[in-house]
């Protein structure tokens, strides 16, 4: 014991080396499956999700505008309802006026 001056080094073993390779490969091929597999899941909502995300951005102004109008104690429950209000009826009014005029047409 008193001729080892060192202590004795550990050394990985190529052994170790290539298990934590092959751990690092499988897991980014699981994360990249997964994804992919969400994707798939996701694929018919995606479109709506773009389309809510398209008009979360062009209606945030408009929000903002709409809290500072409101007072202070009621805007973060009438904010949000009136503009979901508002975007509801831009939605639904013009096939409510289809419906009508082709109610007309046909009686």
């Amino acid at each position: 014991m008193e001729g080892d001056p060192d202590p004795p080094v550990r050394r990985r073993s190529v052994e170790t080396e290539q298990l934590q390779s092959s751990q690092r490969i499988a897991g980014v091929v699981l994360s990249g499956a997964l994804v992919l597999l969400g994707l798939w899941i996701l694929h018919r909502f995606l479109p709506a999700l773009v389309w809510a995300v398209v008009l979360a951005i062009a209606l945030w102004p408009l929000y903002r505008r709409l809290l500072a109008t409101l007072p202070a104690r009621r805007q973060r429950m009438l904010a949000p309802l009136l503009l979901t209000l508002l975007i509801g009826l831009v939605c639904v009014v013009p096939f409510v006026y289809i419906a009508v005029e082709g109610a007309r047409v046909a009686f």
